[in-house]
Protein backbone atom coordinates (compact mmCIF):
# COMPACT_ATOMS: atom_id res chain seq x y z
CA UNK A 1 0.00 0.00 0.00
CA UNK A 2 1.17 3.55 -0.70
CA UNK A 3 1.09 6.14 1.71
CA UNK A 4 -2.15 8.41 0.73
CA UNK A 5 -2.91 11.72 2.05
CA UNK A 6 -6.92 12.37 1.16
CA UNK A 7 -9.75 14.50 2.23
CA UNK A 8 -11.32 12.61 4.68
CA UNK A 9 -14.81 13.37 3.28
CA UNK A 10 -13.46 11.91 -0.20
CA UNK A 11 -12.78 8.69 2.35
CA UNK A 12 -16.00 8.36 3.56
CA UNK A 13 -18.16 9.55 0.79
CA UNK A 14 -16.52 7.80 -2.21
CA UNK A 15 -14.82 5.04 -1.18
CA UNK A 16 -12.74 2.86 -3.91
CA UNK A 17 -12.37 -0.40 -3.44
CA UNK A 18 -8.65 -0.47 -1.86
CA UNK A 19 -10.36 2.56 0.96
CA UNK A 20 -13.08 -0.02 1.57
CA UNK A 21 -10.36 -2.04 3.37
CA UNK A 22 -10.00 0.75 5.87
CA UNK A 23 -13.74 2.05 6.17
CA UNK A 24 -14.25 1.07 9.78
CA UNK A 25 -10.43 2.08 10.78
CA UNK A 26 -11.10 5.29 8.99
CA UNK A 27 -14.93 5.92 10.80
CA UNK A 28 -13.38 4.90 13.88
CA UNK A 29 -10.29 7.58 13.47
CA UNK A 30 -12.62 10.33 12.11
CA UNK A 31 -15.38 9.95 15.01
CA UNK A 32 -12.63 10.01 17.82
CA UNK A 33 -11.25 13.41 16.15
CA UNK A 34 -14.46 14.86 15.28
CA UNK A 35 -15.74 13.85 19.21
CA UNK A 36 -12.05 14.81 20.62
CA UNK A 37 -11.80 18.21 18.83
CA UNK A 38 -15.28 19.11 18.43
CA UNK A 39 -14.41 19.48 14.50
CA UNK A 40 -13.30 16.97 11.43
CA UNK A 41 -9.97 16.63 10.83
CA UNK A 42 -8.88 18.23 7.36
CA UNK A 43 -7.42 15.22 6.28
CA UNK A 44 -6.16 11.39 7.02
CA UNK A 45 -2.50 10.23 6.52
CA UNK A 46 -2.02 6.57 6.06
CA UNK A 47 1.87 5.54 6.31
CA UNK A 48 2.48 1.41 5.75
CA UNK A 49 4.86 -0.88 7.50
CA UNK A 50 7.60 -3.09 5.96
CA UNK A 51 9.44 -5.93 6.49
CA UNK A 52 13.04 -6.26 4.44
CA UNK A 53 13.39 -9.17 1.88
CA UNK A 54 17.06 -8.51 1.26
CA UNK A 55 20.01 -6.38 2.67
CA UNK A 56 19.93 -6.15 6.61
CA UNK A 57 21.66 -3.18 8.28
CA UNK A 58 23.47 -1.64 5.24
CA UNK A 59 21.48 1.29 4.33
CA UNK A 60 23.29 3.23 6.45
CA UNK A 61 26.57 1.86 4.53
CA UNK A 62 24.69 3.09 1.21
CA UNK A 63 24.37 -0.15 -0.07
CA UNK A 64 20.89 -1.27 -1.80
CA UNK A 65 18.03 -2.50 -0.46
CA UNK A 66 14.68 -4.67 -0.94
CA UNK A 67 12.17 -4.36 1.56
CA UNK A 68 8.17 -4.42 0.77
CA UNK A 69 5.59 -2.51 2.62
CA UNK A 70 2.50 -3.59 4.38
CA UNK A 71 -0.80 -3.67 4.55
CA UNK A 72 -0.44 -2.63 8.09
CA UNK A 73 -0.06 1.04 8.68
CA UNK A 74 0.39 4.35 11.33
CA UNK A 75 -2.84 6.42 10.22
CA UNK A 76 -3.09 10.23 11.41
CA UNK A 77 -6.13 12.49 10.96
CA UNK A 78 -4.90 15.96 11.15
CA UNK A 79 -6.37 19.57 11.46
CA UNK A 80 -4.51 23.19 11.37
CA UNK A 81 -4.63 24.57 14.23
CA UNK A 82 -4.48 28.25 15.79
CA UNK A 83 -0.97 30.19 17.07
CA UNK A 84 0.99 27.11 16.41
CA UNK A 85 -0.44 25.12 18.88
CA UNK A 86 0.73 21.30 18.73
CA UNK A 87 -1.80 19.07 20.14
CA UNK A 88 -0.78 14.98 19.83
CA UNK A 89 -3.24 12.69 20.61
CA UNK A 90 -3.21 8.82 20.27
CA UNK A 91 -6.44 6.73 20.11
CA UNK A 92 -5.24 4.38 22.42
CA UNK A 93 -5.65 6.94 25.39
CA UNK A 94 -5.20 4.07 28.12
CA UNK A 95 -1.47 3.29 26.57
CA UNK A 96 -0.14 6.39 25.60
CA UNK A 97 -0.45 10.03 26.86
CA UNK A 98 -1.24 12.89 24.96
CA UNK A 99 1.15 15.82 24.36
CA UNK A 100 0.53 19.95 23.83
CA UNK A 101 3.04 22.48 22.93
CA UNK A 102 3.90 24.96 20.03
CA UNK A 103 5.48 24.96 17.24
CA UNK A 104 8.04 27.51 18.92
CA UNK A 105 8.26 26.25 22.15
CA UNK A 106 8.17 21.87 21.44
CA UNK A 107 11.28 19.58 22.34
CA UNK A 108 12.07 16.29 21.71
CA UNK A 109 13.77 15.20 25.17
CA UNK A 110 15.89 12.27 25.06
CA UNK A 111 17.82 10.25 28.11
CA UNK A 112 20.61 7.19 27.58
CA UNK A 113 18.76 3.71 28.40
CA UNK A 114 15.54 5.45 28.57
CA UNK A 115 13.17 4.52 25.30
CA UNK A 116 11.55 7.97 24.13
CA UNK A 117 8.10 9.00 24.20
CA UNK A 118 5.98 7.86 21.20
CA UNK A 119 4.66 11.56 20.50
CA UNK A 120 8.35 12.73 19.87
CA UNK A 121 8.73 10.54 17.10
CA UNK A 122 6.20 12.88 15.51
CA UNK A 123 8.33 15.93 17.23
CA UNK A 124 10.78 14.58 14.61
CA UNK A 125 8.54 15.48 11.68
CA UNK A 126 7.76 18.78 13.39
CA UNK A 127 11.57 19.69 13.52
CA UNK A 128 12.01 18.36 10.16
CA UNK A 129 9.76 20.48 8.37
CA UNK A 130 10.44 23.45 10.47
CA UNK A 131 14.24 23.26 9.84
CA UNK A 132 13.37 22.85 5.93
CA UNK A 133 11.64 26.14 5.71
CA UNK A 134 14.07 28.03 7.70
CA UNK A 135 16.63 26.42 5.42
CA UNK A 136 14.23 27.48 2.15
CA UNK A 137 14.33 31.31 4.01
CA UNK A 138 10.76 30.99 4.95
CA UNK A 139 9.98 34.36 7.26
CA UNK A 140 6.43 33.45 7.83
CA UNK A 141 4.18 31.62 10.92
CA UNK A 142 4.59 28.06 11.11
CA UNK A 143 1.64 26.66 11.18
CA UNK A 144 0.56 24.15 14.28
CA UNK A 145 -1.68 20.36 14.33
CA UNK A 146 -3.99 18.93 16.54
CA UNK A 147 -3.55 14.91 15.54
CA UNK A 148 -5.08 11.95 16.63
CA UNK A 149 -2.78 8.39 15.61
CA UNK A 150 -3.64 5.56 15.57
CA UNK A 151 -1.84 1.73 14.11
CA UNK A 152 -2.22 -1.29 13.09
CA UNK A 153 1.64 -1.92 13.14
CA UNK A 154 2.80 -3.95 16.02
CA UNK A 155 5.02 -1.25 17.93
CA UNK A 156 8.66 -2.04 18.74
CA UNK A 157 8.78 -5.61 16.46
CA UNK A 158 10.78 -3.93 13.53
CA UNK A 159 8.16 -3.09 11.36
CA UNK A 160 8.75 0.37 11.41
CA UNK A 161 5.92 1.68 12.95
CA UNK A 162 8.24 4.76 14.71
CA UNK A 163 9.61 5.85 11.21
CA UNK A 164 6.09 5.37 9.39
CA UNK A 165 5.27 7.66 12.65
CA UNK A 166 7.93 10.14 11.51
CA UNK A 167 6.76 9.94 7.80
CA UNK A 168 2.97 10.86 8.68
CA UNK A 169 4.33 13.70 10.75
CA UNK A 170 6.39 15.40 7.96
CA UNK A 171 3.05 14.90 5.44
CA UNK A 172 1.16 16.49 8.00
CA UNK A 173 2.81 19.27 8.86
CA UNK A 174 4.08 19.91 5.47
CA UNK A 175 0.80 20.05 4.27
CA UNK A 176 -0.71 22.71 6.81
CA UNK A 177 2.25 24.88 6.02
CA UNK A 178 1.93 24.64 2.43
CA UNK A 179 5.47 22.73 1.72
CA UNK A 180 5.40 21.15 -1.76
CA UNK A 181 7.94 18.26 -1.61
CA UNK A 182 8.24 15.12 -3.96
CA UNK A 183 7.64 11.43 -3.27
CA UNK A 184 11.38 11.11 -3.09
CA UNK A 185 12.23 14.46 -0.68
CA UNK A 186 9.81 13.58 1.56
CA UNK A 187 11.70 9.82 1.99
CA UNK A 188 14.91 12.07 2.32
CA UNK A 189 13.69 14.71 4.64
CA UNK A 190 12.04 11.80 6.53
CA UNK A 191 15.08 9.77 7.06
CA UNK A 192 16.91 12.88 8.19
CA UNK A 193 14.05 13.83 10.66
CA UNK A 194 13.82 10.73 12.49
CA UNK A 195 17.61 11.36 13.36
CA UNK A 196 17.00 13.84 15.97
CA UNK A 197 15.62 10.57 17.47
CA UNK A 198 19.17 9.51 17.77
CA UNK A 199 19.00 6.35 16.21
CA UNK A 200 21.51 7.24 12.68
CA UNK A 201 19.14 5.15 10.34
CA UNK A 202 20.24 4.64 6.27
CA UNK A 203 16.75 5.66 5.14
CA UNK A 204 15.40 2.28 4.28
CA UNK A 205 12.10 2.80 6.37
CA UNK A 206 11.11 5.94 5.33
CA UNK A 207 11.89 5.02 1.38
CA UNK A 208 9.35 2.00 1.24
CA UNK A 209 7.15 3.99 3.23
CA UNK A 210 6.96 6.78 -0.01
CA UNK A 211 7.78 4.99 -3.18
CA UNK A 212 6.44 1.73 -2.70
CA UNK A 213 4.29 0.12 -5.49
CA UNK A 214 1.08 -2.21 -4.79
CA UNK A 215 2.07 -6.08 -5.60
CA UNK A 216 5.72 -4.70 -5.90
CA UNK A 217 9.04 -5.14 -3.75
CA UNK A 218 11.29 -2.56 -4.30
CA UNK A 219 15.17 -2.22 -5.01
CA UNK A 220 16.10 1.02 -3.23
CA UNK A 221 19.59 2.47 -3.83
CA UNK A 222 20.78 5.24 -2.00
CA UNK A 223 22.91 8.41 -3.02
CA UNK A 224 21.29 9.76 -4.54
CA UNK A 225 17.81 8.23 -3.75
CA UNK A 226 15.78 6.19 -6.16
CA UNK A 227 14.04 2.67 -6.47
CA UNK A 228 12.80 0.16 -9.39
CA UNK A 229 10.08 -2.23 -8.74
CA UNK A 230 10.06 -5.53 -8.71
CA UNK A 231 7.29 -7.62 -9.45
CA UNK A 232 5.98 -10.20 -6.76
CA UNK A 233 4.74 -13.24 -8.68
CA UNK A 234 0.57 -13.19 -8.07
CA UNK A 235 0.74 -16.47 -5.77
CA UNK A 236 3.54 -15.01 -3.60
CA UNK A 237 3.14 -15.45 0.22
CA UNK A 238 5.35 -13.96 2.95
CA UNK A 239 4.92 -15.46 5.92
CA UNK A 240 6.27 -13.17 8.80
CA UNK A 241 6.71 -13.99 12.10
CA UNK A 242 6.96 -12.41 15.36
CA UNK A 243 8.64 -13.70 18.44
CA UNK A 244 6.43 -10.86 20.97
CA UNK A 245 9.56 -9.98 22.08
CA UNK A 246 9.53 -6.03 21.98
CA UNK A 247 12.76 -3.91 20.88
CA UNK A 248 13.20 -0.09 20.65
CA UNK A 249 16.39 0.78 18.50
CA UNK A 250 16.22 4.60 20.25
CA UNK A 251 16.44 3.06 23.79
CA UNK A 252 19.76 1.79 23.39
CA UNK A 253 23.20 2.64 22.01
CA UNK A 254 23.98 -0.58 20.29
CA UNK A 255 22.48 0.39 16.69
CA UNK A 256 24.37 3.68 16.65
CA UNK A 257 27.07 0.71 17.57
CA UNK A 258 26.86 -0.71 14.66
CA UNK A 259 26.86 2.29 12.33
CA UNK A 260 29.55 3.54 13.67
CA UNK A 261 31.45 0.62 13.35
CA UNK A 262 30.61 0.32 9.59
CA UNK A 263 32.24 3.73 8.93
CA UNK A 264 35.28 3.42 11.33
CA UNK A 265 35.53 0.04 8.94
CA UNK A 266 35.13 2.37 5.93
CA UNK A 267 38.23 4.61 6.64
CA UNK A 268 40.14 2.02 8.23
CA UNK A 269 40.39 0.36 4.87
CA UNK A 270 40.32 3.52 2.58
CA UNK A 271 43.77 4.48 4.90
CA UNK A 272 45.18 0.86 4.34
CA UNK A 273 44.25 1.06 0.29
CA UNK A 274 46.01 4.81 0.67
CA UNK A 275 43.20 6.59 -0.67
CA UNK A 276 44.23 10.59 0.10
CA UNK A 277 41.01 11.19 1.10
CA UNK A 278 40.35 8.26 3.73
CA UNK A 279 39.28 10.55 6.63
CA UNK A 280 36.69 11.98 4.64
CA UNK A 281 35.14 8.17 3.57
CA UNK A 282 32.11 7.35 6.25
CA UNK A 283 30.29 4.67 3.70
CA UNK A 284 31.26 1.19 2.84
CA UNK A 285 29.46 1.77 -0.26
CA UNK A 286 31.16 4.96 -1.06
CA UNK A 287 34.24 3.84 -0.72
CA UNK A 288 33.75 0.67 -3.38
CA UNK A 289 32.43 2.94 -5.32
CA UNK A 290 36.11 4.71 -5.18
CA UNK A 291 38.16 1.98 -5.29
CA UNK A 292 36.38 1.24 -8.80
CA UNK A 293 35.87 -2.66 -7.32
CA UNK A 294 32.98 -5.33 -7.48
CA UNK A 295 30.92 -6.19 -4.83
CA UNK A 296 32.71 -9.45 -4.60
CA UNK A 297 36.24 -8.10 -4.90
CA UNK A 298 35.29 -5.31 -1.74
CA UNK A 299 34.62 -8.66 0.06
CA UNK A 300 37.85 -10.33 0.02
CA UNK A 301 39.31 -7.03 0.49
CA UNK A 302 37.18 -6.34 3.63
CA UNK A 303 38.53 -10.13 4.43
CA UNK A 304 41.84 -8.96 3.68
CA UNK A 305 41.99 -6.00 6.08
CA UNK A 306 40.01 -6.37 8.42
CA UNK A 307 39.77 -9.21 11.40
CA UNK A 308 36.98 -10.92 12.72
CA UNK A 309 38.44 -9.62 16.73
CA UNK A 310 37.40 -7.14 18.47
CA UNK A 311 39.12 -3.92 18.04
CA UNK A 312 40.30 -2.49 21.17
CA UNK A 313 40.11 2.08 21.23
CA UNK A 314 44.20 1.39 21.14
CA UNK A 315 43.97 -0.37 17.52
CA UNK A 316 41.27 1.77 16.44
CA UNK A 317 43.47 5.30 16.60
CA UNK A 318 47.02 2.95 15.17
CA UNK A 319 44.83 1.35 12.49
Amino acid sequence: MRPCINPLEGLVENQTQEEKKYSTEVHKLFNCFKSLFSSKPDFIVKVPGRVNLIGEHIDYCRYSVCPMALEQNISVAFKQTENGELNIYNIDCQKYVDYHSTVDTFSINLEDGVAPQWYEYFLCGVKGIQDLMKEQGDTGKMQGVSVLVSGTIPPSAGLSSSSALVCAAVIAVALVNKVLLSRSDLASLSARAERYIGTQGGGMDQAIAFLASPGCAKHIEFHPLRSQDITLPEDAVFVVGQSLATKNKAQSSEFNTRVMECRLSAKIIAKKKELSNWKDVLYLGDLQTLLGVSLQEMIEITKSILTEECYSKQQKRTE
